[in-house]
């Protein structure tokens, strides 16, 4: 998290707004949510849009603008970092995305700033989803990092094959 990325989210105020951009994908369908956490672009008068919507443009992607709560990766001796998100006035399409992810999907939190949306901040890549609940409007995702602590090391057994110099 860089230094100026800090200041303005403890700002009381200031023209630099810290935005959340998440990307949501899952590899058993094509389609990509991308949500943002500020309306800073109308995307009907950019001409991005065929209806009224509000939304963060970043590289060249269009992250929909939505009520989000975040719940930060916490630090839990013995288990991988979990984190939650919360989003609430869904369009109806991507509710239903996310409501009906039954496997992992993945997830990335991108934290950029309103003046300068293509600069990352921070990021957070990789999360795995452990959980997607909601009804028609209003989705929360359990998310956690994979936990590298269950995977055996060294990986395999340790064999003159495998490991010629070990025993030479």
């Amino acid at each position: 998290m860089t230094l100026t990325f800090r200041a303005a989210a403890h700002a009381q105020a200031g023209d630099q707004v810290p935005i959340t951009l998440v990307t949501v994908t899952h590899p058993s369908t094509s389609e990509v949510v991308r949500l943002s956490s500020d309306p800073t672009v109308n995307l009907l008068r950019a001409g991005l849009s065929d209806t009224v919507a509000y939304g963060t443009l970043h590289k060249g992607e269009i992250y929909r603008s939505t009520l989000m709560a975040r719940v930060w990766p916490d630090d839990v001796e013995g288990q991988p970092p979990r984190a939650q998100l919360r989003f609430a006035a869904l369009t109806p399409a991507y509710a239903a995305v996310l409501r009906s992810i039954v496997t992992p999907a993945y997830v990335t939190v991108r934290m950029v700033l309103s003046r300068t949306p293509d600069i990352v901040q921070c990021a957070y890549d990789h999360m795995a989803t452990t959980s997607a609940e909601g009804d028609a409007s209003t989705v929360t995702i359990d998310m956690s990092r994979e936990d590298f602590t269950a995977a055996p090391y060294p990986p395999g057994r340790m064999t003159s094959d495998r490991f010629p110099g070990l025993r030479s």
